[in-house]
């Protein structure tokens, strides 16, 4: 995802990542903004806790 965002985000390509937490410490908002920091992830992510987004995919 991060190499589709680095390749055609000039483009006007919008990458969003999904996240559905696996373990009750990922649930919480707080973790998943310090994730994404410490990882450098340069797009988007949503925080999926109740699963919606994921199971309307799967």
């Amino acid at each position: 995802m991060r190499e589709w965002h680095n390749t055609y985000a000039e483009q006007g390509l919008v990458v969003i990542g999904n996240h559905y937490p696996e373990f009750s410490h990922e649930a919480n908002l707080d973790n998943l903004k310090a994730a994404v920091e410490r990882l450098e992830i340069p797009y988007a992510i949503a925080q999926d806790n109740d699963r919606a987004t994921w199971s309307a995919y799967h």
